[in-house]
């Protein structure tokens, strides 16, 4: 299996969301979390090339802070891991610049993980509140690594190509 499908099933399968940007905003992936949760099933081709404002409407709940947090990602060109809603439910998410062979911005590549229990649990003083906050913990190391691995895997396919 190639290293480019590993990569795909990583995605498709990550028990959060996942997608990429490109500097407009626009979709240019979608996990098929996002595509079942968010958008009923549509197929991918129904949604790249399109807004989440476009897609969701301009008043959809969390959208105005999640579509900040993608700029500043593209002002700064810094990875950020961050705290969101959308829809009335908590993520922590991290996004991160995509880069072509020749460092140029192109996009912006995000996962999160739907913490909305443990932040519910907090709330309640749930006497496991404190191990679920943990695991939270032990799944941002996770989802930064795989962050930084994705991001260096985007550079190196890059390279391979032949410059256009």
């Amino acid at each position: 299996m190639s290293e480019a499908r590993i990569a795909l099933s990583i995605l498709e399968n990550y028990p959060g969301y996942a997608y990429a940007l490109d500097l407009e905003l626009r979709y240019l992936y979608l996990s098929k979390l996002v595509r079942r949760l968010l958008y009923n099933g549509a197929t991918m081709s129904e949604l790249v090339g399109r807004t989440g404002r476009e897609l969701l409407g301009s008043d959809a709940p969390g959208l105005d802070e999640m579509e900040e947090h993608s700029r500043r990602v593209i002002t700064t060109r810094r990875p950020s891991q961050i705290y969101e809603t959308l829809f009335g439910r908590a993520f922590f998410a991290m996004r991160w610049p995509l880069l072509d062979s020749r460092e140029r911005m192109y996009g912006v590549g995000g996962i999160g993980i739907d913490i909305t229990s443990i932040v519910e649990e907090r709330v309640r003083g749930d006497e496991d509140a404190d191990l679920m906050v943990e695991m939270v913990r032990n799944s941002q190391a996770i989802s930064s690594g795989l962050a930084k691995l994705l991001m260096i895997k985007d550079r190196d396919e890059a390279s391979r190509r032949p410059p256009t």
